[in-house]
């Protein structure tokens, strides 16, 4: 299922938000919000421009904890720094994304770019093949990188980085390993 990450993943994504506070890039109904809090998180900025939560008294108002906090509005409107920032299945059209991410010192990315699905834009993919690679799980469902600081050199783009570049080539998953 899109978005939904294995035990295995999990446990890397619990060790990257645990005393920090994350904010969910398209929180949509708050799952991995509530995940990231589970997970030691300080606090979460959940933001979406969806209607989700005008409500009162909406199941997603009444799954917020104190720790999460929020905001419908657009990427582009949303000026803090961040300590975490999630993205799970990035929309793939331009709205900014890729400029918010450099606000991050970390980014935890989960979706699929590769088996003909897309996540992101390739200037969203470009930027954070930037980045140093802290973590790493593919798995056919769902890849998870966990992002560090900008890089000063280059590195090899892993695959879903290069499916994110380059749409017009099929890149494809066998097992555990990206082929």
């Amino acid at each position: 299922m899109n978005g939904r990450p294995t035990p295995e993943q999990i446990e890397i994504i619990g060790r990257h938000v645990k005393g920090c506070e994350v904010t969910d890039l398209g929180a949509g109904d708050l799952t991995l919000s509530r995940l990231c809090v589970r997970l030691g998180a300080k606090s979460v900025i959940a933001i979406d421009k969806e209607v989700l939560w005008n409500d009162p008294n909406s199941v997603f108002v009444a799954a917020c904890t104190p720790e999460i906090k929020v905001y419908r509005c657009n990427f582009t409107e949303y000026r803090a720094e961040m300590d975490v920032a999630l993205l799970v299945w990035p929309i793939n059209h331009d709205c900014g994304l890729d400029q918010l991410v450099d606000r991050a010192d970390v980014v935890i990315y989960l979706g699929k770019c590769t088996d003909g699905t897309m996540c992101g834009t390739p200037r969203l993919w470009y930027n954070l093949s930037c980045r140093e690679v802290l973590d790493h799980k593919p798995d056919r469902s769902n890849t998870l990188i966990v992002y560090g600081p900008k890089r000063d050199d280059t590195r090899l783009p892993l695959l879903e980085e290069r499916a994110g570049i380059n749409s017009d080539r099929l890149y494809t998953y066998a097992g555990d390993k990206h082929v």
